[in-house]
């Protein structure tokens, strides 16, 4: 399935079960059914601080992000993986050739197969990781940017 295909799901009349339906077929094409968060924040490590990533450093950091899950879980991963990964990431949040490493991060984590409470967890730390004045806590704008993030995936 790719993403084009996606959108023969807008035919389910509940939107609870489309969105629901989306977001598990976006999961699945880009092979994030087998990673967890740990998995995610040891690749982003390797980004350092900068802002925005190409699709170069986005497909290098995929590359060891299933290269972590395969040594874990042999065989669960294609090694077409990093590439379909990243061809969905930048159909979704590509902005003249980079990504936002936030809204990379928001999707990979979102999309894991890590528990809720280890996703909300991750959510809550890279939101209250931005411009927020109080160590810990949120401000609108981050909290604004981190629920933008979220809905792009299922619009898909």
């Amino acid at each position: 399935m790719d993403l084009d295909n996606i959108e023969a799901l807008n035919e389910v009349h509940a939107s609870v079960y489309r969105s629901s339906l989306k977001l598990q077929s976006i999961q699945r094409l880009t092979h994030l059914h087998v990673v967890l968060v740990r998995h995610i924040t040891t690749a982003l490590r390797s980004v350092g601080g900068v802002s925005d990533v190409s699709r170069q450093e986005v497909v290098q950091l995929l590359n060891r992000m299933f290269v972590n899950v395969s040594q874990e879980i042999p065989g669960h991963v294609t090694l077409e993986a990093p590439e379909e990964t990243s061809s969905a990431i930048f159909t979704l949040f590509d902005k003249g050739g980079s990504v936002d490493v936030d809204s990379l991060q928001t999707f990979l984590v979102a999309l894991c197969a890590d528990s809720l409470k280890e996703k909300y967890l991750a959510l809550v730390s890279l939101a209250a990781s931005g411009t927020s004045p109080i160590p810990g806590s949120v401000n609108r704008s981050s909290l604004r940017t981190l629920l933008h993030n979220l809905t792009c995936a299922p619009s898909g």
